[in-house]
């Protein structure tokens, strides 16, 4: 009985290392519009996910200058924080 756990276990975990996920970006250049059209089909039967570039730049570009604008600090900041430095620097010599 403890055997035949042990190979329903086996089996099991052979079957789960079978399976692996993969995942893999590319880019690809569309001369011949039936190839666009067997993409779409591909992606119909959820084998692929199709995403235009442009989409992807300009969220990149969009996030990247919220969190600019997010960061920006003042004039005033600056000026405290060098003089402060100057002060740590010079105070040693």
């Amino acid at each position: 009985m403890i055997g035949d756990k042990d190979k329903r276990s086996k089996k099991y975990l052979l079957n789960f290392d079978v399976i692996k996920p993969i995942m893999k970006s590319l880019s690809i250049d569309i001369v011949n519009p039936k190839a666009l059209k067997l993409l779409q089909d591909l992606e119909e039967l959820g084998l692929i996910t199709i995403s235009d570039d442009k989409d992807v730049l300009a969220d990149l570009v969009s996030e990247m200058q919220q969190l600019g604008e997010q960061a920006a600090i003042s004039e005033e900041e600056i000026l405290e924080e060098v003089k402060t430095v100057r002060k740590e620097r010079y105070a040693g010599k």
